[in-house]
């Protein structure tokens, strides 16, 4: 974010002589308070601010319209600027909390996540500690407003690397300018207007082909900086054209027209905020620059506005003082404080508002205190002293992304790995019911109902469905490998438009089992927690396809007559087989087509204790292992299969393990959770491999449009 302070030549280290066109002006502290409040607000979750990230607009502006003040100024004073003077005084006014912070939160971090978080998320500390963050979570496709189980606690430093990367070339870029108009002063206004408009339509089409992409895109975000460059270069040359005679007969004419711009401004700005998620983030953030603009604009214009009185508040211009450090502050305080106090995240609003808010404001007045304010004691008034910030500046920078790579990246111990083995499961002696989620596919408005056509047998009306092209209805039940499926089997149904519904309990396996529980060794009934809701949903939905999974079948000891039967015990296989058919041919006349899923493979040892030390991923793969009983399991499921005409058993063997290996990683994702479960991220990857094994094997889900989601391969169908 831009740093607050003034705009004055002794603020920055510079020898031109003050000027009052552009002398700083108190308000501007005042617009950095508004614009830190609000993306504050907007992820510590407050109501009516679902647009409130256009405070990262609004910072973006200013940033442009002040550095480009200095700049201008300085080379109209003196005949150039000094390239290594204004980078000394960025390392000197920004490096220093930023650093702090990014050790800070790569430490606790450290102690407090999920050591599967971890992997995920540590690469994007070294992005942040050298500015290079924003092209990061743009590659790996981390989308700033979705809700994620996981979020990087530097996902916030991404606007940090778009101001650096900007402060870096824009300084080159204006030199040039200002030698190419150099006889010409009065066009560089025009020029770079031109270059914002050139950038705001690079903006649009960006975000049309990306809006995730384009909102981290450096390149897709210049016209919000150039737009402050342009008015600054506007101002200056307004200033510069109007004489001091004439400056008092126009003043009552420059005070209602400023006063007029404020106004406009921040009803613009109530109005974005208002708007919720009806606007989209490129037009929230074109909106904001707009009323960005206005106001700095208002505030040169007429700058002892009464409404102004607001932003020259004493609490406005402190926490503007304070804007940089709470920015930096705010989102590790959300992220980290929900992982070291998971009940604040049940708090209510107000509650966890005003909690967020006073952790931020008092680590950032600390922060003022302590390091911005020593650092900005430190001169730069000489050359060598400015070379020797930069020098320090880089190698800080350096040796900062080391460090919280280091700290980051450092070998989990075995306890740590422990305390995540059962990653994506539950307590099965407390469950009391099974998880159900839908997805509505969209209504189909233009066809007759199935009543209407045809009021025969389930089986009938799937198949006058089907002929009409209507979307798919799929239930998914099962344990805890069934759950790990939720994230990505949901999204799809929601993207793609057909009707999904999962139904889970885990440690609860489909089929009906005697079966004890993991943690208790007492009895489940997992008729009750699970089957029965099932049964339950497929009377009501009728779906075209019923997917089950289960791995507990293998995993869960059998009490039968008071003697406790493992997978593979004589006497095992026939109590299993006996419960299998017993729940399927229950299930069979609710569906029109059932997928068995065999228990895809495991690993002998979590694969993950490899990962978090540091190891190459490829190094850590194993080959592919089954349980004792599988050998029982998968020729029951496949008689099944030929024996009943709408029932498939289906292996996802070779999704999960090609070839008899189980990769520890797949592009970054660790793959298992442990021994036997995938990782939620890596199940969500593996849904469009899911849908065309189905596919594949005869069983087509159709989308919204009514088309086939996933082609089968040719003479795969019946």
């Amino acid at each position: 974010m831009s740093a607050p302070g003034k705009v004055s030549a002794v603020d920055h280290g510079s020898a031109v002589a003050p000027d009052p066109v552009f002398r700083h002006r108190v308000p501007i502290d005042g617009l950095r308070a508004v614009a830190v409040l609000l993306v504050l607000l907007f992820h510590a979750g407050m109501p009516g601010m679902a647009n409130g990230y256009v405070g990262v607009d609004v910072f973006f502006v200013l940033s442009g319209y002040l550095i480009t003040t200095l700049l201008v100024r300085e080379r109209w004073a003196t005949g150039r600027i000094s390239l290594i003077g204004f980078y000394a005084r960025r390392m000197r006014r920004l490096l220093p909390a930023a650093i702090l912070v990014l050790v800070v939160t790569a430490i606790a971090y450290r102690l407090l996540a999920d050591p599967l978080d971890l992997l995920a998320n540590r690469a994007g500390f070294g992005w942040a500690a050298v500015y290079l963050s924003n092209w990061y979570f743009l590659a790996h496709s981390q989308d700033y407003f979705a809700v994620s189980d996981a979020p990087s606690p530097v996902l916030h430093y991404w606007s940090l690397g778009v101001e650096e990367q900007f402060y870096l070339a824009w300084p080159l870029v204006l030199v040039g300018l200002l030698g190419l108009l150099a006889a010409r002063r009065r066009l560089l206004a025009p020029a770079l207007t031109a270059l914002a408009a050139g950038g705001l339509l690079l903006s649009w089409w960006m975000d049309a082909a990306n809006p995730t992409g384009a909102y981290f895109n450096t390149f897709a975000r210049v016209y919000q900086l150039l737009a402050g460059a342009a008015l600054a270069v506007w101002l200056a040359r307004r200033g510069e054209r109007t004489a001091p005679a004439s400056r008092s007969a126009s003043r009552s004419r420059r005070s209602r027209l400023g006063a007029g711009a404020i106004g406009a401004s921040g009803v613009i700005l109530a109005l974005v905020l208002v708007a919720g998620e009806a606007l989209s983030p490129w037009l929230v953030g074109v909106i904001g620059v707009g009323a960005t603009v206005g106001f700095l604009a208002g505030i040169e214009l007429s700058p002892e506005s009464r409404l102004l009185r607001p932003l020259v508040s004493v609490p406005a211009v402190r926490i503007g003082g304070w804007s940089y450090a709470m920015y930096l502050w705010h989102w590790p305080v959300i992220v980290l404080g929900a992982l070291a106090l998971p009940w604040t995240t049940g708090l209510v609003w107000p509650l966890r508002v005003l909690l967020v808010l006073a952790v931020t404001v008092g680590l950032s007045a600390a922060t003022g205190r302590l390091v911005e304010a020593r650092t900005r004691r430190i001169s730069l008034r000489t050359g060598p002293q400015r070379q020797v910030a930069i020098a320090t500046g880089l190698a800080a920078s350096l040796a900062c992304g080391a460090l919280v790579l280091g700290v980051v990246q450092a070998p989990m111990r075995v306890q740590q790995m422990a305390a995540i083995a059962s990653a994506g499961q539950v307590d099965d002696s407390s469950a009391t019911t099974a998880t159900v989620d839908v997805v509505q596919a969209p209504a189909d408005t233009t066809a007759p109902s199935d009543a209407a056509t045809d009021p025969g047998p389930a089986a009938s009306r799937f198949h006058t469905a089907e002929a009409r092209g209507r979307p798919s209805t799929v239930l998914l039940i099962g344990d805890s490998h069934a759950e790990l499926w939720r994230e990505g089997f949901l999204d799809a149904a929601s993207r793609l438009g057909f009707t999904g519904i999962m139904i889970t309990s885990s440690g609860c396996p489909w089929m009906d089992l005697p079966a004890l529980s993991g943690q208790t060794g007492e009895p489940v009934d997992c008729q009750d927690k699970l089957w029965k809701p099932a049964l339950e949903a497929a009377r009501t939905y009728q779906p075209d396809l019923v997917i089950l999974i289960s791995r507990s079948v293998l995993s869960r000891h059998l009490v039968i007559n008071g003697q406790v039967l493992r997978s593979g015990d004589p006497g095992w296989a026939s109590v299993m087989s006996a419960g299998v058919r017993t729940s399927l041919a229950q299930m069979v006349p609710l569906a029109k087509q059932i997928a068995l899923v065999e228990p895809y493979p495991l690993t002998r040892t979590p694969m993950i204790d490899c990962l978090s030390t540091g190891a190459p991923p490829a190094s850590c793969d194993q080959l592919a292992w089954q349980m004792p009983g599988t050998e029982s399991v998968l020729p029951l499921y496949r008689q099944l299969a030929s024996t009943y005409p709408n029932v498939t058993s289906v292996s996802l063997a070779d999704l999960i393990c090609p070839g008899g290996i189980c990769p520890a990683e797949v592009d970054g994702l660790p793959t298992f959770a442990d021994d036997n479960h995938l990782t939620h991220a890596f199940a969500a990857t593996l849904v469009p491999g899911l849908l065309q094994v189905l596919a594949d094997d005869g069983m087509l889900v159709r989308g919204a449009s009514g088309t086939p989601v996933a082609e089968p391969e040719v003479g795969s169908l019946p």
